[in-house]
């Protein structure tokens, strides 16, 4: 199973190396060269840092491409110390907001030394990073801004990023290069992302002499500039930066391989490495919405008959089709004659792992219109010659019933997968719509062997006893008509059991329980306060509310007979209408029968018994466990039982017996039955009203006795 890459982000890693501070050639005309980076699909580039003492247009170049949305990764200049690199930075993300995306140590001080503080050569380069590290993070406007470090020696050094600076020899393929050099830097630097800020290939073939840098065809330029890039993010590379954009200065004998190392000829026409870039990011783009911040997929693909010098990436759209890049870099130039090598053509089979609706075959050199189409298959073959095909794949609108154990794909539509083997996976990892499970057997929306992306509903189907458990997003869990454990997991989730005796598992304050027409003894059990009452978070009737975890928590019943059971906190359980039992747990719990004939379960803690009801003879509740010892008490509401007096409640109020004995007699404990009176006017004429019944018949004391 292989993880995609969002392809916003290999796009976003494609840099191009320029030189806009520069008026003595084409650069000076930043208008074309805002133009050619459109072309290209890009505007990330690397550049000298500001340096107000150089030219002046070159500096106001900088600022008129920023302004046309380029962005930077400016490169400090060995002869400005960091402290006046960061004020100039600073000024020009001051005028330019969100401009700069980097900031680079100095460049290949190996071939250009830096002098630093009486040092020179790798402890100078290394003492200026350190300052310039420093002066950078000490900024306000610049401290969230990457620092790569220098170039020019493999060396860890005081950055954000460790970089290479690669240049292939001979005409050879550029990974054997850029995989060695990085593995070399990392291994130097190790645990920092890699960014690749030089790396490119001149088309001159005159001037092929300078030390094995050979030139190469245009043509042939394309191709290794497009393996370049896929290279880059096959290594994981933050930045390839493709040195450069533009033969900036005229060289009509080809003597200076310095100036034909552009994408674009002296005139800004496009050479074919140009028109193949421009066709890859047309291909690769993603316009969506989420397409910088979707969770990216999996997928389970495979090739055949791939040649050892090939390589593949996976990535995704944020419209869900995954592309399949395959890039073969077998050698295409001849060093000696100047000539390219027709590579030979290698078949290959590529395995989808599924069976997918739309198949396209994309050939960046050949343009923007697929090579190939096909509908509804799970393989295809596949002619790799000497760059990158990309094969994009996009799902169905919906899944249908399969053989047990198959992987189930969903496209970006409603999606609606059937599951009757625990064997099945469920892929919905191309997003997009409102996807449903239907299952026959328990299922789990968050259980990542199972389901893969985001999937919302799940319903439960035929007779049997089975759970249904949700993801973080708001699901809509449907029961069958057997007993059901419904749990929603962390989000606002819709619950609804139906027929039998089910069980919804409450954690999110919009999770609501849905009993409407339906039947049996349901629970709801709740590691947050809840009310079975509450209209806004239940429907129809449940019977039962259990209190789980620790936390201190309130329960509140409804009209019905409810079973109401506190947690291992100190709960406030409330019955509301109806003969309840409630039980508290090992905490301090207030329970509150309210109307009914009640049963009062404390259990540990010290516990309170309220009683704020008006009293009837047939609405007696009944104490399980009361306990002075363990700090007990019953509460009784003044504003109901009005003959207790705030202000002149005493021991005066209380007494042992079956009958009042004085006029000022309000409490009456029969401790040979356990039954508790209440007489409004101590007359023992008949009217004391029957409250409770304390089993096991426990000694009362005026001090078990408070009023609210």
């Amino acid at each position: 199973m292989a993880q995609a890459v969002r392809i916003n982000d290999i796009i976003r890693s494609f840099g191009i190396d320029t030189h806009i501070d520069y008026t003595d050639g084409k650069y000076s005309n930043v208008g074309e060269v805002v133009k050619a980076l459109d072309y290209l699909g890009l505007d990330t580039v690397r550049d000298h840092a500001p340096n107000t003492a150089s030219d002046p247009n070159g500096q106001t170049h900088l600022g008129d491409a920023a302004a046309a949305g380029v962005q930077f990764v400016f490169s400090a200049q060995r002869e400005v110390d960091p402290a006046t690199v960061a004020q100039r930075l600073h000024t020009f993300v001051q005028a330019h907001p969100g401009s700069v995306v980097g900031i680079e140590g100095p460049n290949e001080v190996n071939n250009w030394p830096v002098s630093y503080h009486g040092l020179s050569g790798q402890a100078a380069a290394l003492a200026y990073q350190n300052d310039l590290f420093a002066a950078v993070n000490a900024d306000p406007l610049l401290k969230n801004i990457p620092i790569l470090g220098f170039t020019g020696y493999t060396a860890a050094s005081a950055s954000d990023y460790t970089t290479i600076h690669t240049y292939a020899k001979d005409g050879d393929q550029p990974y054997s290069w850029l995989s060695r050099e990085s593995g070399v830097q990392r291994a130097a630097d190790p645990g920092k992302p890699l960014a690749i800020t030089e790396t490119g290939y001149h088309t001159s073939l005159t001037a092929d002499t300078n030390g094995g840098w050979e030139g190469v065809s245009e043509a042939t330029q394309a191709k290794l500039v497009l393996n370049t890039l896929m290279d880059g993010a096959a290594l994981g590379s933050k930045n390839t930066f493709i040195y450069e954009l533009l033969d900036a200065y005229s060289d009509p004998q080809g003597t200076n391989q310095e100036r034909h190392f552009g994408l674009f000829h002296l005139d800004y026409s496009a050479k074919p490495a140009a028109t193949a870039i421009h066709n890859l990011t047309e291909i690769l783009d993603d316009g969506g919405a989420t397409e910088a911040s979707f969770s990216a997929g999996t997928l389970n693909y495979s090739i055949d008959d791939l040649p050892s010098s090939a390589h593949s990436l996976l990535t995704e759209k944020s419209d869900g089709s995954y592309q399949i890049i395959i890039w073969n870099e077998p050698d295409i130039w001849n060093q000696a004659s100047d000539t390219a090598i027709q590579a030979a053509t290698s078949g290959v089979k590529l395995n989808l792992g599924a069976s997918f609706g739309s198949v396209e075959v994309f050939d960046p050199l050949a343009g923007t219109t697929a090579i190939k189409s096909l509908s509804n298959v799970s393989s295809l073959t596949l002619d790799v010659v000497d760059h990158p095909l990309i094969v994009n794949i996009k799902g169905g609108s919906a899944s249908t019933p399969p053989p047990a154990g198959d992987h189930l794909y969903g496209g970006t539509g409603n999606d609606t997968f059937t599951v009757s083997n625990p064997a099945q996976i469920v892929d919905e990892s191309k997003g997009g719509g409102t996807d449903t499970v239907m299952s026959s057997i328990s299922f789990s929306l968050k259980d990542t062997a199972h389901t893969i992306g985001n999937v919302e509903n799940l319903t439960l189907t035929g007779t049997a006893n089975l759970n249904g458990t949700g993801n973080a997003l708001a699901n809509v869990l449907t029961g069958n008509s057997g007993n059901n454990i419904l749990d929603g997991s962390t989000g606002a989730d819709h619950m609804s059991g139906h027929a039998g005796n089910d069980t919804y598992v409450v954690d999110n304050t919009g999770d609501f329980a849905d009993e409407t027409g339906a039947s049996g003894k349901d629970t709801v059990k709740a590691s947050i306060s809840f009310n079975l009452a509450d209209q806004t978070r239940t429907a129809g009737t449940i019977e039962n509310l259990a209190l789980t975890g620790t936390a201190n928590l309130s329960a509140t019943g409804n009209n019905a007979a409810n079973l109401l059971t506190g947690n291992d906190g100190s709960n406030i359980i409330n019955g509301g209408k109806g003969a309840d039992q409630i039980t508290g747990g090992l905490g301090n719990d207030k329970l509150i029968g309210k109307a009914g004939a009640d049963i009062l379960t404390g259990g540990g803690g010290a516990d309170s018994f309220v009683f704020d009801v008006k009293p009837d003879n047939l609405s007696v509740d009944k104490i399980r466990d009361f306990s002075s010892a363990a700090g007990d008490k019953l509460l009784f509401d003044h504003a109901i039982f009005a003959a207790l007096s705030l202000s002149g409640f005493s021991d005066e109020n209380f007494v042992l017996g079956t009958k009042a004995l004085e006029a000022d007699d309000r409490l009456i404990y029969d401790q040979t039955s356990g039954a508790l009176f209440f007489d409004a006017d101590g007359s023992a004429a008949g009217s004391a009203v029957h409250v409770a019944d304390l089993d096991k018949s426990p000694a009362l004391h005026f001090s078990d006795f408070q009023l609210l």
